[in-house]
């Protein structure tokens, strides 16, 4: 039974998005109080049989103080982002030690020779299933054929052998996982990643865990957990 891990209270430090909208406030203010003082001193120096058109510096206003308020809906904005982010990367934190499987997945990690290739067989009717090893050229390293005995997930462990037999490199691999029935006929299949959380990182504004294996998962793909308490 898949068990939750605590919520975690902790919350890393993220101040890059409040940063720049900071920096933007900040240079917007030094450009009014240009604008300002320019309109001041025009308005000092104008010719007083020929006023300005108040209605000119008045858009003008507006349409600084229009700007001010974008800035600050942004600001606001980008600081409601971060604090989701940091919350996501608080609670994931606790995933840190735990067993993953995440749906999605076409490689899979050698490391020290090892290496475990998920998938789910959601279809009864499946009586073999093919798993094709290939490197990053697209060369076959090896072919394994499995021959199920129930439906849910299913895990295939690999020791790193070519289909010569020889210990390939540790490294990312890529698999392709084909269903078929007794009859042959192709079958829908899942595939996924698996593994034990070594880390939590921030991606392009994604939460990501990786694995001891090196693989990275995205929160977001992980559909059970198996407490390293759990008993074997």
């Amino acid at each position: 039974m898949t068990t939750i891990p605590p919520t975690s209270s902790t919350t890393p430090s993220s101040s890059s998005s409040t940063n720049s909208g900071a920096n933007a406030l900040a240079s917007f203010s030094s450009n009014f109080q240009s604008f300002l003082s320019l309109l001041t001193t025009q308005l000092q120096n104008q010719d007083p049989l020929n006023p300005m058109d108040s209605t000119q510096f008045t858009s003008q206003l507006v349409q600084f103080t229009g700007v001010e308020q974008g800035i600050l809906q942004n600001q606001n904005l980008q600081q409601l982002i971060s604090l989701q982010t940091n919350s996501q990367m608080a609670n994931a934190s606790n995933y840190i030690g735990w067993e993953v499987n995440a749906s999605g997945g076409d490689k899979v990690q050698l490391t020290g020779s090892q290496a475990t290739i998920n998938y789910d067989i959601t279809d009864p009717t499946t009586a073999q299933v093919k798993i094709t090893i290939t490197d990053s050229n697209g060369n076959v390293i090896n072919t394994l054929n499995e021959t199920p005995t129930s439906t849910g997930p299913q895990g295939v462990s690999w020791n790193g052998a070519n289909s010569s037999g020889t210990v390939v490199p540790d490294g990312s691999y890529n698999v392709q996982i084909q269903a078929f029935d007794s009859q042959n006929k192709s079958l829908s299949i899942t595939t996924g990643l698996s593994g034990v959380v070594s880390s939590v990182n921030l991606v392009n504004g994604q939460v990501m865990l990786t694995t001891q294996g090196g693989e990275q998962i995205p929160v977001t793909d992980v559909t059970s957990l198996t407490s390293p308490n759990a008993s074997s």
